[in-house]
C-alpha cells in the first residue's frame, strides 16, 4: 500500500503549530492539500490517511485563525493581561482575556457583565476590568455579603457561589444605598477584599466602558488592574 504517513504527519504537525507560529501556516496548507491530492489520485488503500485528514483540517483551522487574527485584533477584539487577582476566580492573576470591543456599539451593558473600562487616576487613564452589578438609575447597597438592588436581594447573573461582597470605601460603606447616576454603571470586583472598583471609585460613566470580556487565556501582554 501507498505510504502517506510522513507528509501526513508533517502536514498535522505544522498544522497544530500554526496556532502558535503563524508562519508555519503556508507549510501546514501546502502539505496538507498535497496530502489529499494523494487521497484523491489513488484508489488503494493508503497508510495515514486519517491523520491527513486531521493536519489538512488543523491546516486550514490555522489560516482562518490567521485571517481573523490580522482583520479583527485591534480593532474588534483585543487582548489584555491581567497582574492582579481582583477578578478571581473567574480570571486569575497574570491570564490574559480577550476583550470585545464593540460589544456595547448597538446595546447597552447588562447585570453580570465583565467590561473594561477607563479610570482617571492621578491625572493619567487606567484601564479597569470588573463586573457590572448597578445599572443606570438603581439604588446599589452591600448588606451581608450580598447585592441589594432597590431594596431587594439581587443575584448578579455569572457571579460565583462563592463570592462574598465587603463593604469598603466611601460609595461602599455598610448601611448605606449608592445612588447610580443615569448613564453610569456600579462595578465590583469577584475578588472584594483585593478589588478596586465602585467601592471606592464610584459609579463608571458609559462612555468609559470600552469592552466585554469574552474569554481568559495565557499570551500576549497590555495590563490591566
Amino acid at each position: 500500500m501507498p505510504k502517506l504517513s510522513k507528509l501526513a504527519l508533517l502536514s498535522l504537525v505544522s498544522g497544530v503549530l500554526s496556532f502558535l507560529v503563524f508562519i508555519l501556516s503556508p507549510i501546514a496548507i501546502v502539505s496538507g492539500l498535497a496530502a489529499l491530492y494523494m487521497i484523491v489520485r489513488s484508489k488503494a488503500s493508503l497508510k495515514g490517511k486519517a491523520l491527513a485528514v486531521c493536519g489538512i483540517s488543523a491546516g486550514f483551522a490555522a489560516i482562518a485563525f490567521t485571517c481573523f487574527m490580522m482583520l479583527g485584533y485591534g480593532t474588534h477584539y483585543k487582548s489584555f493581561r491581567v497582574p492582579t487577582a481582583s477578578m478571581s476566580p473567574t480570571i486569575k492573576a497574570k491570564e490574559r482575556m480577550i476583550v470585545d470591543l464593540k460589544a456595547y456599539r448597538e446595546k447597552d451593558p447588562a447585570r453580570g457583565d465583565i467590561v473594561t473600562y477607563e479610570l482617571l487616576s492621578n491625572g493619567k487613564r487606567r484601564l479597569m476590568c470588573k463586573r457590572i452589578v448597578g445599572l443606570p438609575g438603581e439604588e446599589v447597597e452591600i448588606r451581608s455579603g450580598r447585592i441589594f438592588i432597590n431594596g431587594v436581594m439581587t443575584e448578579v447573573s455569572g457571579l460565583p457561589a462563592s463570592v462574598v461582597y465587603v463593604n469598603a470605601g466611601k460609595f461602599g460603606k455598610a448601611g448605606e444605598c449608592i445612588k447610580v447616576p443615569d448613564y453610569f454603571y456600579y462595578m465590583l470586583g469577584d475578588d472584594p477584599p483585593q478589588s478596586y472598583d465602585s467601592r471606592q471609585h464610584g459609579p463608571v460613566d458609559r462612555r468609559d466602558i470600552n469592552g466585554k470580556y469574552v474569554f481568559a487565556y495565557r499570551w500576549f501582554d497590555s495590563k490591566i488592574r
